[in-house]
């Protein structure tokens, strides 16, 4: 018998059930049962099968039958849950309960359970919830997180692949439940090869009484404990080694530091002949990427970056789609950084979405260092707060009953294994911790200036933050976000240090991400956080005033003395702390009100928030005259007691009490925070600088009184010219959409190029390789009505359903506000919903990737998205084949930021529709056009709903921005015989992908 079968019968698992449902929804008390497969295993081996279908008594909603494939007719005449249950408890029998997220399985059983015995006491107390269904539940992905936290996904089908399972029909009852039994097995292994320490901590976590440690951590420890099992298992070392195999650094073993021998050392010039060595048929690229083709775009996009490079002067380089841009810039910019490393040459790339980042450190990189003749190290950095604080893990974990609840404490679970085989410690390297789920929590463990002691911290020559930094430091390649890149130019270069050669990808987006981070913002939870951190009493007593009185009353170190003198400083910080709250809710609660009662019904119903500009002398402000003053003194009151309480816990003998260091370091972190927040409130409330716009965003939730102030600067132009430029010796500006009308004026002006007269900038478009003649139609409706009249979203919709019932394809119908999108949704789903067809939108069925993975494995469903979704995705194949812009994506006036701008344009007696307004919508435009043609095999049809484009002089702009066929229909008929024609002849090869 080997080890898993003898653990099994330790835990008393030598029998137990896999059981999985298929239902038509999440909510046991409105959804139904459409299928159960349930599988037992004994002493690891399957031994029976439980298999049927079940007639639910409501239809099957489209959705369900596409993810499951089980339709109406499937279960029509099949028994009810009612006749399957008996024999379904008496398979089960009283052994545990295994299932991917077991519990979902299990409330639908014990609601079952319930409704047979008319019995829903504690029903809605999900704590409370199993009275009857009384089998030992082991949940698959509960344990997957905790020892697979390096995973990207955690659906199973993606844990069943990792264990060499293929999941062929996934979401069909009796095939998942044979899939979590797989997994479940493997994991069985993964928790005997965990460091006994390990499961220690797991255990403290839970709390040893808790049933979870009691029926499954406990046993597992005392069996390795008692067969003397310590040392961890090859197979989990290597999950974490594979997974972080580039995580954040490339190259460190072939790297050497240079050392500085002159002070001015000379730069060496990249040989012109390096782009055809690689980008040549025969080059270095076409031995590391499969079905290589030469793209001449691409050359020469790689020889416009190097001679920016050995001449010192900027580059805009507008590359369309397919062009391979990143590659083009990459192999000159590691070229010349890797000759003039002992320069200091390094190269900072920065792009602005996590996509574009992951593929430039996951893809392209990895790819160049198989291939170059210099070998490089590239460095993928981010902000602090990315960054676990080894020196917070340690002191929560040896003190946590004091510091995190017991639902904290579940939550933290999927960090126990991940912190001892990290590398990295950067968060987003765990997909199992759920970050966007537990930013709260988080928080309570990252690395912050303020708290950091430095080269005092016992864990420095460990700290994760500290080594990133020098790994970057000491890089040829650094790869950030936009978002990093401002925020340090805002910290004075505190984190980037000295860099002269800056490359910036999707650049069309740098004039927004830098008036963001060079901005001010102040909200409700700001203020809230500030004081909860310190002391707050509702709904327990917490935060760190609560630590430090603890920690003193179990000193024994101190004289009482010294003990009553911090206690009556702790008491007037818990009292400002108080006030604080109080003046706080006061202010945000009246002044939410004031402005719901004034603004509530603007803007657009959609959207989460209402925003409105403000100037000098608000009126708001004016009428709260009071209110704010109360809070200003209360917040500077809170910063002088804190400020007072730092200075005596300095004056004490070090080690007075128990965690002294790390409680004092709080205080000073939130002293930092509080005198930060009353800067930026001040600063907003003022409203008097000309180079600044001011607005407040009002939550569209009645509940919610988080009314943010903001203050943004006016010309980032000027900005740029004045923090960015200066220092960088050599700029790269990329994107696929910097040009207007193939002029790169615009770009210039707004970004501040035009100012630059001490180097040259070299701007040129690079065509995209594709075909877009033959691979795309654009075809604009003037038929429909002024899409300003109100009849345009009613023939929107009727066009919608009579395209997808002519060409059942993946359509995607990019919208410019929330407004319509709800109104097309909810005009639309009822229809597509009886016709069997996925309709799905952004903000409505699920996350934003949630929705894309949807839309690309359903085939012929239809997507509604705004905002985000006009740029940064990408659905290649024929999951998208038509996409539809109903309205030209302009931005809206009132918007402070646009409006100020335009204002600003209109003052220098400048046309802000022509100078501004228009500019940006056929960027944007370009953007969301984009979407459809990813790869040389895609095919399909733009349709461009917005007969101005048609009849207004500035339309042509629109259509001269834009590659591939263009045509203007004038009629229904005439536009539905057009599409059938193209689809109709459509190429049969459109040739092969290639980088």
């Amino acid at each position: 018998m080997g080890l898993r079968e003898e653990l099994l019968r330790h835990l008393g698992l030598n029998t137990f059930v896999v059981v999985d449902l298929e239902t038509t929804g999440l909510n046991p008390e409105m959804d139904r049962i459409i299928e159960i497969g349930a599988i037992r295993f004994v002493d690891g081996k399957e031994d029976a099968v439980f298999e049927e279908l079940i007639d639910p008594g409501i239809p099957i909603p489209p959705f369900i039958t596409s993810l499951t494939g089980i339709r109406n007719e499937d279960v029509k005449g099949k028994p009810s849950i009612e006749e399957i249950f008996p024999r379904l408890l008496q398979f089960m029998g009283d052994v545990a309960m295994v299932g991917q997220q077991v519990n979902f399985d299990a409330a639908f059983l014990e609601y079952q359970f319930r409704k047979q015995k008319n019995d829903f006491e504690r029903w809605e107390d999900t704590q409370q919830r199993f009275k009857y269904l009384n089998n030992l539940r082991v949940d698959t992905l509960f344990l997957a997180r905790i020892f697979m936290p390096f995973l990207n996904s955690f659906k199973l089908a993606s844990l069943a692949s990792e264990f060499d399972y293929d999941l062929d029909r996934a979401h069909r009852a009796v095939d998942d439940a044979r899939a979590t039994g797989h997994v479940f097995l493997e994991l069985i292994d993964r928790a005997l090869a965990a460091e006994n320490h390990v499961l220690s901590n797991i255990i403290n976590l839970l709390y040893p009484t808790s049933r979870r440690a009691k029926q499954f951590f406990i046993p597992v420890l005392k069996f390795k404990q008692m067969k003397n099992i310590s040392a961890t298992g090859k197979a989990l070392v290597d999950d974490a080694y594979y997974a972080q195999d580039y995580y954040n650094v490339i190259g460190e073993k072939d790297y050497r530091f240079p050392q500085a021998t002159e002070e001015f050392p000379e730069l060496e010039p990249i040989d012109p002949d390096i782009v055809d060595r690689y980008f040549g048929e025969k080059g270095h690229l076409s031995r590391a990427i499969p079905n290589y083709e030469l793209r001449p775009p691409q050359i020469e996009m790689a020889r416009n970056v190097l001679r920016g490079l050995n001449e010192r002067s900027y580059v805009v380089a507008e590359a369309g789609t397919g062009t391979g841009k990143s590659m083009a810039y990459l192999v000159p910019a590691i070229e010349w950084a890797v000759k003039n490393r002992h320069a200091g040459q390094r190269v900072v790339v920065s792009t602005n979405t996590k996509n574009l980042q992951e593929q430039l450190f996951f893809k392209d990189l990895p790819t160049l260092y198989a291939t170059v003749e210099n070998k490089f190290k590239a460095v993928l950095l981010k902000g602090r707060y990315n960054y676990l604080c080894l020196e917070k893990w340690h002191t929560v974990l040896t003190d946590m009953n004091q510091r995190i609840s017991r639902d904290e404490r579940t939550r933290l679970l999927p960090l126990v294994y991940w912190v001892e085989q990290t590398r990295t410690g950067d968060i987003m390297e765990n997909a199992g911790f759920q970050l966007e789920r537990n930013i709260g929590l988080w928080e309570k463990l990252t690395a912050e200036p303020s708290y950091c002691p430095g080269k005092a911290c016992k864990y420095y020559d460990d700290c994760f933050l500290m080594k990133a930094r020098e790994h970057a430091r000491r890089a040829d390649v650094v790869v950030v976000n936009h978002a990093l890149l401002f925020a340090d130019l805002a910290a004075g270069r505190s984190t980037l240090g000295d860099y002269e050669v800056l490359v910036l990808d999707e650049a069309h987006n740098l004039e927004k991400t830098a008036a963001e981070y060079l901005g001010v913002r102040v909200n409700y939870w700001a203020f809230r956080n500030l004081y909860h951190r310190i002391y707050d009493d509702e709904p327990n007593k917490s935060g760190t005033i609560v630590q430090i009185e603890y920690r003193l009353s179990t000193s024994r170190n101190m004289p009482q003395e010294k003990k009553d003198r911090i206690s009556r400083l702790t008491q007037k910080v818990k009292f400002s702390s108080l006030n604080l709250k109080e003046k706080t809710q006061i202010f945000y609660n009246e002044f939410s009100r004031m402005l719901r009662d004034q603004y509530g019904s603007r803007e657009d119903p959609g959207a989460e928030e209402t925003r409105i500009r403000y100037h000098k002398g608000f009126k708001y402000f004016r009428l709260l005259e009071d209110e704010i003053d109360q809070l200003r003194k209360a917040l500077g009151r809170f910063i002088n007691d804190l400020n007072q309480l730092i200075d005596k816990l300095n004056d004490l003998d070090f080690d007075s009490f128990k965690f002294q260091a790390q409680l004092t370091r709080e205080v000073i972190s939130s002293y930092d925070r509080a005198k930060e927040l009353l800067e930026g409130f001040n600063f907003c409330l003022k409203g008097d600088e000309l180079n600044y716009v001011y607005w407040l965003d009002l939550p569209r939730n009645q509940r919610s009184n988080d009314v943010a102030l903001h203050a943004v600067p006016l010309n980032i132009d000027e900005l740029l010219n004045k923090m960015l430029y200066p220092q960088v010796e050599t700029a790269i500006f990329t994107s696929a959409t910097l040009s207007i009308n193939k002029s790169f004026d615009y770009f210039h002006s707004r970004l501040g190029l035009k100012d630059i007269k001490d180097r040259p900038v070299i701007s040129a478009a690079f065509d995209s390789p594709f075909d877009y003649e033959t691979q795309l139609l654009l075809a604009v409706t003037d038929f429909l009505p002024d899409p300003r009249s109100a009849d345009f979203p009613a023939a929107v919709k009727e066009l919608v359903i009579r395209l997808h019932k002519e060409h059942r394809r993946g359509l995607l119908i990019l919208l410019t506000n929330y407004s319509m999108l709800n109104q097309m949704y909810d005009w639309l789903k009822p229809h597509f919903d009886g016709e069997h067809v996925l309709l799905l939108a952004q903000g409505k069925s699920g996350s934003r990737t949630n929705i894309l993975n949807q839309f690309k494995e359903n085939r012929a469903s239809i997507l509604l998205g705004t905002d985000s979704f006009w740029e940064g995705i990408d659905v290649p194949g024929d999951a998208l084949e038509l996409l539809f812009i109903p309205k030209l994506p302009f931005d809206v006036p009132s918007e402070p930021v646009i409006a100020a701008r335009m204002e600003a344009i209109k003052r220098r007696g400048g046309n802000p529709f022509m100078e501004y307004s228009l500019p940006e919508a056929i960027i944007k435009f370009r953007q969301g056009f984009g979407r459809l043609i990813r790869h040389k095999k895609d095919f399909g049809a733009v349709i461009i709903g917005d007969n101005r484009v048609s009849r207004m002089r500035y339309g042509k702009h629109f259509l001269n921005s834009i590659s591939g066929r263009k045509e203007i229909v004038f009629d229904e008929e005439s536009f539905f015989e057009l599409l059938h024609e193209w689809f109709k002849n459509r190429p049969q090869e459109n040739g092969n992908d290639a980088q």
